[in-house]
């Protein structure tokens, strides 16, 4: 969907500033028109199946933004973002453009444990960064690197990520490429939290290390459209799979993530439910707003894009979301020992395994 030039710079100019009862009748019909349009769009469809459209007849009994007030809220956002942070792109072409900025926070901090920051905390390792740091690192065109994936409506972000780093891991120690149910961890393992209502990736990679692990294909992925844990199935698989990976380690500060990302990709935690994540579609975020860290995913990259240092991040929202499932997030920011978004806050990996 593209703007002409007379709603693009109308956006631009009200940006925050009106609302959509505000909008001339033509106005309104051509931004309902372009609701529509986004409906219609693989973006409305993946939206649809995932229950991220909320039915009229709801937001009206509960006297909550129309679903058109809600598209003109975010294409607001949109605009806003542009002005605030010229070295990204943001767009409404995301599922997420019909939830409000509450409703998406609510969803992010879902799979999101709050007290893993004391749980990880155990077993600290800090490392200097080396004299002889490469300039850049990109781990995702090696073949171990597994596709960008969704969890869903489930708040699973930690399993994700878990699953990402320990398959990766055993691949580099092995050669063979692994795909690790995630729905065992999501219905099988209590240790690292409560399945669909979100857990610690670093007791997730903790399991993965000592546990046997049913394959994807024979425990396939369900909590992502039911929302629910399911009950544990892991002993109906006919082959587990013993992942020849180390117990996890958790470091902090951004120069400890850049030396792990020099070995292999990095599991981190993030602040990422804001307007920033939920409306990035390319270039490299330069601000966040400064909350707690409310999701767990996979570093994989760093470098320097048009003169900004960023780190490339591999999200579990699917590949309609931001650059086909990845965000880049300025490294090195100032004044910040944990990063862009805490992207240096706490990154984890598995300790060789001798």
């Amino acid at each position: 969907m593209k703007l002409n030039a007379f709603t693009a710079l109308f956006f631009a100019a009200t940006a925050n500033a009106i609302t959509f009862d505000d909008l001339s009748a033509e106005e309104q019909r051509a931004l309902t028109a372009e609701l529509d349009e986004w409906k219609a769009s693989e973006d409305g469809q993946v939206a649809l199946a995932r229950g991220l459209i909320p039915k009229p007849s709801k937001l009206e009994a509960a006297g909550e933004l129309s679903q058109v007030e809600r598209f003109f809220a975010s294409k607001q956002a949109v605009e806003r973002l542009r002005l605030e942070q010229p070295h990204a792109t943001f767009s409404v072409n995301h599922p997420f453009a019909l939830l409000t900025p509450e409703e998406f926070a609510d969803m992010v901090r879902g799979s999101f444990e709050q007290s893993q920051k004391l749980r990880e905390g155990v077993e600290v390792e800090t490392r200097q960064l080396a004299a002889e740091a490469k300039d850049s690192v990109d781990w995702t065109t090696h073949k171990c690197l597994p596709e960008v994936r969704n969890q869903g409506k489930c708040g699973s972000c930690y399993a994700f990520a878990a699953v990402a780093v320990a398959e990766f891991a055993h691949c580099l120690n092995t050669g063979e490429k692994v795909d690790i149910a995630v729905q065992q961890l999501v219905s099988c393992d209590r240790s690292s939290g409560g399945g669909c209502d979100g857990g610690s990736a670093r007791s997730a990679m903790d399991t993965l290390a000592r546990s046997p692990m049913c394959l994807a294909a024979d425990y396939p992925y369900t909590s992502g459209t039911t929302k629910v844990n399911g009950e544990c199935a892991s002993a109906k698989c006919p082959v587990k799979k013993e992942l020849k990976i180390g117990m996890a380690v958790r470091t902090s500060g951004e120069g400890n993530l850049v030396a792990s990302l020099q070995q292999r990709p990095t599991a981190v935690t993030v602040e990422a439910g804001n307007d920033a994540w939920r409306h990035y579609s390319g270039g490299v975020v330069t601000s966040c707003p400064g909350a707690r860290s409310d999701h767990a995913v996979l570093a994989v990259a760093y470098g320097v894009e048009n003169g900004i240092p960023f780190y490339k991040i591999k999200n579990s929202w699917g590949a309609n979301w931001g650059d086909k499932g990845y965000i880049k997030l300025q490294r090195d920011a100032k004044n910040t020992y944990s990063g862009m978004c805490n992207v240096g806050e706490g990154p984890m990996y598995h300790r060789p395994r001798k």
